[in-house]
């Protein structure tokens, strides 16, 4: 190979080391010689000459190399050559580059940051909404069976609302019946009423008057009923002979009732029917007379 190849390769050695090797930004690579040198300086040890073909394991003055048929040298570089616009050129574009990989490794960690988090939010979010859609699930389940339980219970209050209906017009219609029935009755009762008042307004009468006083040795003046008691008086009488239209008292004990009178009797004088009655002192007509009543109704 040239002498030129072997100055570009040593150049692409030192760059290749101080890529991979820490360094501070702004420092440049120290000057390796012109290729003559590099050819004339480097001694193997078996006498032979080194192949072109090196690489710079350090980014330092002394340079350690293995060729490719197996040569070794090793030789400290002169630090005192001026430096190459080549080089200068060469590190700067590749600080340069440096620079932006580290911004896009920087900007590549941060997306992938980025990125991480979003998808943690995602599967947060999809885990929630998941969550959401098995709470609605349930609650339309619950809401559907409130409303079939809404819609049985409101079945159930139109049933018996028509069995109220129904049966408050059986009651209705059997009030219209019995309220007939009733006021038949009662018409029927009221009729029946007047009839027994009618009946019994001889036996209420609380007040009577006397007819006359007649004479009865041969014939009583009233037949329909006849009683003897020792303590009889015009009330006892007069309560016996209820219903009839007379009733007569004789000799103080003897009570007559009738609702007509004998019309063979003779009537006399009052005085002759003054004998007390054997329960009070009232007149209880006399021996042989009998002292006539009349009900006031």
């Amino acid at each position: 190979m040239k002498a030129s190849q072997v100055l570009f390769l040593s150049m692409l050695c030192a760059s290749a080391h101080s890529y991979m090797a820490p360094k501070a930004v702004g420092s440049m690579p120290r000057n390796l010689g012109t290729p003559e040198s590099l050819s004339s300086s480097y001694t193997c040890e078996n006498g032979a000459k080194p192949s072109l073909e090196c690489v710079d394991s350090t980014a330092k003055p002394s340079c350690d190399c293995t060729c490719t048929n197996g040569i070794r040298f090793n030789r400290t570089l002169s630090t005192d050559a001026p430096g190459s616009a080549s080089c200068a050129t060469c590190e700067a574009e590749k600080e340069q580059c440096l620079v932006q990989l580290a911004i896009n490794a920087g900007l590549a960690t941060a997306r992938e940051q980025q990125l991480k988090t979003d998808f943690e939010n995602a599967s947060a979010r999809e885990a929630q909404l998941k969550t959401d859609l098995d709470n609605a699930a349930a609650r339309e389940q619950q809401l559907k069976t409130d409303f079939d339980t809404a819609f049985a219970r409101e079945q159930s209050l139109k049933t018996d609302l028509e069995n109220a209906l129904s049966r408050e017009q059986q009651l209705t219609t059997s009030l219209e019946t019995e309220k007939q029935t009733c006021q038949t009755k009662e018409q029927t009762h009221l009729a029946k009423q007047h009839d027994l008042e009618d009946q019994l307004k001889p036996y209420k009468s609380t007040s009577f008057k006397i007819q006359k006083c007649y004479v009865t040795t041969a014939k009583h003046a009233l037949t329909d009923f006849y009683i003897k008691d020792l303590e009889m008086t015009a009330y006892k009488c007069k309560h016996i002979c209820r219903g009839s239209k007379f009733f007569g008292l004789s000799d103080g004990h003897s009570c007559y009732c009738g609702n007509a009178l004998n019309t063979d009797l003779t009537e006399t004088d009052v005085a002759m029917c003054k004998v007390k009655c054997g329960g009070d002192i009232y007149a209880c007509g006399g021996v042989g007379t009998t002292r006539v009543f009349t009900y006031e109704y």
